[in-house]
């Protein structure tokens, strides 16, 4: 029997990330001036899940200042605003700051993210000069508040396991990230005891490790997360009988057209998931249209039976 190629060819026409899902990602908006520790709530959109967290703003005094403030010198990496929290304490047992953010949409389970925030260790007294890692995001389906201190779970999506020492560079950190379940909730901090937790010590008697935070954020990677997501569910081919098949064909948002672009078979037509058409063009195209992103691709078929174009 004659064999024929099959030219599959994929277009894809998306940006790569979609908008930020974090609110108030750079701590900007607030209801009222910082003008002392422990004000996180002062920042729209944020809280505390565990201890007392800071927020600090151009427009804020004392303590709660940009730049000079309770905890050292530091501008903004942009705006006009950051946050600053513990990650280490070493007296009176186990102490880190946990701050935490609802986001804007929730996280789509097996979808992919780029998850991110910058930081900055604070220079001042009041943290005795101690650096620490562990520094990380844990994203959550439940809303923890000061009310209901999050634990220390020693577990957490991502981490820097470096320990961080510059005091004067805002350090950009991202990871990539698959969500493994449908997250509202995203949380900044130390989720690790004091005995899982790297230190340097810079001033003899030390005891505390404190960072600044600006501009978090949680975008998802689309173009990663429909090409994993195609890869697996759509596949297209001539059987023996050299019909077009069509695997998983419910389960996404089709199209197949002719050349002269009219539609042959929609998604309301399609009976079951591996589908099975007889072709009686030289040429046709299938239009995916994901639900992703609203993402287009194209699959282009040579018909066996007519293989002229």
């Amino acid at each position: 029997m004659k064999k024929f190629i099959i030219f599959p060819i994929l277009f894809v026409y998306s940006y790569s990330y979609s908008q930020n899902l974090v609110p108030n990602s750079g701590f900007e908006e607030h209801d009222t001036c910082p003008n002392s520790s422990s004000q996180i709530e002062y920042a729209i959109g944020w809280w505390t899940s565990r201890q007392s967290p800071d927020y600090f703003n151009e427009c804020g005094s004392g303590l709660a200042a940009i730049p000079y403030n309770g905890m050292g010198f530091q501008h903004a990496e942009s705006g006009q605003a950051y946050v600053g929290l513990f990650t280490f304490i070493s007296e009176g047992g186990e102490y880190s700051e946990i701050i935490a953010t609802e986001l804007s949409s929730v996280i789509k389970k097996n979808y992919y993210y780029k998850v991110g925030f910058s930081t900055n260790r604070a220079d001042g007294i009041v943290n005795r000069r101690l650096a620490s890692n562990n520094l990380g995001v844990l994203f959550s389906t439940v809303k923890y508040e000061s009310t209901s201190t999050f634990p220390v779970s020693n577990f957490s999506h991502f981490k820097i396991d470096s320990v961080i020492t510059d005091t004067a560079n805002w350090l950009n950190v991202e990871f990539d990230f698959q969500a493994d379940s449908e997250y509202k909730y995203m949380m900044i901090g130390n989720f690790y005891s004091n005995g899982l937790t790297d230190t340097v010590l810079y001033i003899h008697g030390g005891s505390r490790a404190y960072y600044y935070i600006d501009n978090v954020f949680v975008m998802e990677d689309t173009s990663n997360s429909i090409n994993k997501l195609l890869t697996k569910k759509i596949n297209t081919y001539f059987n023996e009988n050299n019909q077009l098949i069509i695997e998983n064909a419910r389960e996404n948002n089709i199209k197949i057209i002719d050349v002269n672009g009219n539609t042959i078979l929609d998604n309301e037509s399609i009976e079951s998931d591996n589908y099975a058409i007889e072709l009686f063009f030289p040429l046709i195209i299938i239009v995916i249209i994901t639900t992703i992103s609203s993402v287009i691709y194209f699959k282009k078929h040579i018909n066996p039976k007519n293989p002229k174009q």
